[in-house]
C-alpha cells in the first residue's frame, strides 16, 4: 500500500485535516527523538555520530510518517515546482562561497559518494517537507505573516546542528546566523507563494548533490568505513 493509502486507513479519528496537522507538528520530532535515543543515546551529544541511522530515522519521522496523513498540496504545478528548484540553485553559489572551508575533499570512492548523496537526500527532503508542508502550511490559517515566521523559525531550529558544525569550523556565529535566517526567509517566502513543497525538496537535494560532487563534502568522513 502507498503512504497515502495507509494515511486513509490510519487517520486520526473524528478530526479535521487542520487538527491532524497540528498534532503532527510536535509528534514528528517526538518520534524521531524517541527512536534515536533508543537506538543510540549518545546522539544527543553528536547527531552525526551515526549518520546512517540519523538519516533513515529522520526520513521516516519527518516525511514518511506525516505523508500518511497529508496527501494534498505537495505538487501544485510546473512553474511552482521550478520555482522551488531555482530558489535552491540561487542559494548554492553563496553557500559554497561562504563556507568552502567546511567542504573539503576526503578521497573517498564513487560508492561512498553515492551513499553520502543518498543519505543526505533522505535527510534534506524530510527537512523541507516538515518545515514547509507540515509547519508553515498549518500556520497559513493564521495569516501569511505568521506562516512565514513559523517556517523561517522552524528552518533555523532544524539547522542548529549544521550551524554548530560551521561555527566549530571557524566561521563567525553572526555570519552563520545571517545565512540561516536569510535562506529560511527566502525559502519560506517561495513556499508561501507556490504552496509546492516537491520543488523545494528537489532543489534541496540538487544543492547537496552539487556540493557533494564538486567538493566531496566532509559528510563522507562521517560514514562507517
Amino acid at each position: 500500500p502507498t503512504a497515502a493509502g495507509l494515511g486513509k486507513a490510519y487517520q486520526f479519528p473524528h478530526t479535521s485535516a487542520s487538527v491532524r496537522q497540528s498534532v503532527l507538528i510536535p509528534l514528528c520530532p517526538i518520534i524521531y527523538l524517541t527512536v534515536r535515543f533508543v537506538i543510540s543515546p549518545s546522539f544527543f551529544h553528536n547527531y552525526t555520530s551515526d549518520y546512517v541511522t540519523h538519516s533513515i530515522v529522520y526520513f521516516l519521522s519527518f516525511l514518511f510518517f506525516p505523508l500518511m496523513f497529508i496527501r494534498r498540496g505537495i505538487y501544485t504545478g510546473r512553474k511552482e515546482f521550478a520555482a522551488g528548484i531555482l530558489a535552491y540553485l540561487a542559494i548554492t553559489p553563496f553557500f559554497v562561497f561562504l563556507f568552502d572551508h567546511a567542504l573539503g575533499p576526503c578521497g573517498r570512492g564513487f560508492e561512498d559518494l553515492l551513499l553520502s548523496v543518498t543519505l543526505v537526500s533522505l535527510n534534506v527532503s524530510a527537512v523541507d517537507f516538515y518545515v514547509f508542508r507540515v509547519v508553515q502550511h498549518y500556520f497559513l490559517k493564521f495569516g501569511r505573516g505568521s506562516a512565514l515566521m513559523a517556517g523561517s523559525a522552524t528552518w533555523f531550529v532544524v539547522h542548529l546542528p549544521e550551524s554548530s558544525y560551521l561555527i566549530d569550523c571557524g566561521y563567525h556565529p553572526l555570519e552563520v546566523l545571517v545565512f540561516m535566517l536569510t535562506t529560511g526567509t527566502l525559502l519560506s517566502t517561495v513556499y508561501s507563494k507556490t504552496k509546492d513543497v516537491l520543488g523545494l525538496m528537489s532543489g534541496h537535494i540538487l544543492l547537496n548533490v552539487f556540493v557533494a560532487v564538486t567538493s566531496t563534502c566532509t559528510l563522507a568522513s562521517l560514514l562507517p568505513r
